[in-house]
């Protein structure tokens, strides 16, 4: 995936795959960041991505940026491990904006 990411820096599938597979390589921060990159090189990507941004957002323990990428799905797609454990936060508003 490194090497992916060096030959095409500035591709956003590459950057979306590894957004999601970082902290499987012990960097979920750096997902986090890529994920940042690629919605802004792609910022009406997919709906189906959304749970690439999602998942590096939870895993880097940004909670809130976690739920604002989910809450751009519809409703029937709305279902995800990252929402209940996102919830979880103190303070979170308990309510889906859906």
């Amino acid at each position: 995936m490194e090497t992916a990411l060096r030959l095409n820096p500035g591709d956003a599938e590459i950057l979306t795959l590894y957004s999601t597979w970082a902290s499987t390589f012990g960097h979920p921060e750096r997902g986090a960041e890529i994920a940042d990159h690629a919605i802004r090189l792609n910022p009406n990507y997919e709906a189906y991505l959304t749970w690439n941004f999602s998942t590096a957002y939870f895993s880097a323990g940004r909670f809130e940026d976690a739920l604002r990428i989910l809450e751009r799905l519809s409703e029937d797609n709305y279902i995800t491990t990252s929402i209940p454990g996102s919830f979880a936060l103190p303070d979170r508003d308990h309510r889906l904006s859906c």
